[in-house]
């Protein structure tokens, strides 16, 4: 059952949008970019307002997100990247690690971040959080990214309450 609430805005011409994206897990992250730049297309935007940051593996997306955040140059931040988890506490470590340092730099930071990094035990489940359909997560992050930035120009959500 799909619980995700799609945004209802659109995106603005002139803005630009920050997409950090680890190179680890590559076809995995590939198939959440281009859902997020599906996401951007529906939605009335140009992928050329994507502005794609590579990083090594997930554990350097934060340092790369405050990098970002401290340029000044996008509406926006969102981040892509994968880590399964293996047979030895390194999943938790780097999942914990990660994580904590996304919420400290959306919370600290100016900019609308929305997160996309895949948490999940197999390739198969992160296989099909990346395929082209309705269950894509990079799609999910770019409606979230979208939404964020609609709340923080104008003080509420197309979804409204």
């Amino acid at each position: 059952m799909k619980t995700f609430l799609e945004f209802k805005g659109k995106s603005l011409p002139h803005d630009r949008y920050a997409l950090i994206a680890s190179r680890w897990h590559s076809s995995i992250v590939e198939g959440l970019i281009r859902g997020a730049q599906d996401y951007l297309i529906h939605v009335g935007g140009q992928v050329s307002q994507l502005d794609v940051i590579r990083v090594p593996g997930s554990f350097e997306i934060p340092q790369a997100t405050q990098w970002t955040l401290q340029e000044k140059r996008h509406v926006g931040v969102i981040l892509l990247g994968c880590i399964v988890k293996g047979d030895t506490p390194h999943f938790d470590v780097l999942t914990h690690s990660v994580m904590n340092a996304v919420q400290t730099l959306a919370l600290q930071g100016s900019l609308p971040l929305t997160c996309g990094i895949l948490t999940v035990h197999t390739l198969e489940q992160a296989e099909a959080r990346a395929r082209k359909d309705e269950n894509n997560k990079g799609w999910e992050a770019m409606s979230a990214l979208l939404e964020m930035i609609d709340v923080k120009r104008n003080g509420s959500s197309p979804h409204g309450h």
